[in-house]
């Protein structure tokens, strides 16, 4: 039999709810002030403000950037009224080469403690795989520290191998990430936060990546297959420091 729910009672689940997240996020920026400290350096920084809508991304505020591909400065998708712009990564055919991809470097690598962040974005009209690479300078080795996708599906996936949570087309999905190198062992923490379950936990890093520190960060619109449609992502705000 069917029991219909009070409404004050959805609502107070709804407040719950709400409140949870906020809570979450804000103990992790909590978490974020004691890890970091006040000594803390920007040593990437890429707002994507400076150049003219449909050109490639100019230099970043704070390090380097390079882009491969079908990659331009696009208005805010979120709200066309704003000012605020993005950068676009597109895949204009399955077999789109070279892959459409956004790296940027860090002024100094990290070989301690440090975090970044940044915003994405995937449209319901045309989805595609959102595939983000925090890695160690060129002198290290091809092993990234962490790898986050944001699957076509609608899952958030960590390393290839664990699905960890879930976001939602058309909103914005945060990302925040700490990397405790000295660690024993070394590790990486994670909120993704976008409309669906968040994704909030720890992983190892590679030994062999944290001994050389992280030094750049590659934002990617992957190869899905040779019959995988066109389509396109968003992203904004790219934020990393260093606390050593």
């Amino acid at each position: 039999m069917f029991t219909k729910t009070p409404k004050n009672h959805v609502q107070a689940n709804s407040l719950y709810s709400f409140f949870g997240s906020c809570q979450k996020i804000i103990v992790y920026f909590l978490l974020l002030f004691m890890t970091l400290g006040c000594n803390s350096t920007v040593v990437f920084k890429d707002e994507f403000n400076s150049t003219p809508i449909g050109q490639p991304p100019g230099p970043p505020d704070t390090g380097i950037s390079s882009v491969d591909g079908n990659v331009r400065i696009a208005a805010n998708p979120i709200n066309s009224a704003s000012v605020d712009r993005w950068l676009r990564l597109r895949r204009v055919s399955a077999n789109t080469s070279p892959l459409s991809t956004y790296e940027g470097r860090l002024t100094e690598r990290v070989t301690k403690s440090g975090s970044i962040r940044l915003q994405g974005y995937v449209p319901a009209s045309a989805p595609i795989t959102m595939s983000i690479y925090f890695e160690p300078p060129d002198i290290g080795p091809p092993i990234p520290l962490l790898h986050i996708d944001l699957m076509k599906n609608g899952d958030i996936r960590v390393n290839d191998n664990q699905v960890v949570g879930t976001y939602q087309y058309d909103e914005e999905v945060v990302f925040l990430i700490t990397f405790d190198l000295k660690a024993s062992p070394p590790m990486a923490t994670y909120l993704v936060r976008g409309g669906g379950n968040d994704a909030d936990g720890s992983v190892q890093v590679p030994a062999a990546a944290a001994g050389f520190g992280f030094g750049k960060i590659r934002v990617q619109a992957p190869f899905e297959g040779v019959s995988a449609p066109a389509g396109l992502f968003y992203v904004n705000d790219i934020v990393a420091t260093k606390s050593e």
